[in-house]
């Protein structure tokens, strides 16, 4: 079973964890993730088995065009089914917060499809080219 804690503070543990995650993010960097952690345009939200960090994710509040969402910024797992363990837990946040929509961008098919079998619908697609 994961525990899950929200708005834990930052860690070098934590900055490790995460740092995969926006390595080829070209939008964003594990550095300019710290720094809206520190000054709190993000959260972060940690999960721990046996006391020990399995998986960890950063969130922001943003809203838009489509009312409140929950941007679910970076998240990273060490083991095997955590994202599914985390779906509930991005909804009670929602909740929490009076977002109507989660949003989260990946480049992982994988994950895609993850989120996909757990009620999440395609709502984008970006396509880039290097000129």
């Amino acid at each position: 079973m994961v525990d899950f804690r929200e708005k834990v503070a930052w860690t070098p543990e934590l900055k490790k964890l995460l740092a995969p995650a926006m390595a080829h993010d070209p939008l964003n960097s594990i550095c300019a993730l710290e720094h809206d952690v520190a000054e709190g345009i993000c959260s972060v939200v940690v999960g721990y088995e046996r006391q020990k960090i399995v998986l960890a994710f950063v969130t922001r509040i943003d809203v838009g065009e489509f009312g409140k969402e929950l941007v679910i910024v970076a998240g990273a797992s060490q083991g095997h089914g955590n994202t599914k363990k985390s779906v509930p837990v991005f909804v009670a946040l929602a909740r929490k917060y009076g977002c109507e929509y989660i949003r989260i961008h990946t480049r992982l098919k994988a994950l895609g499809r993850i989120l996909y079998s757990q009620g999440f619908e395609f709502s984008e697609m970006v396509l880039r080219k290097q000129v």
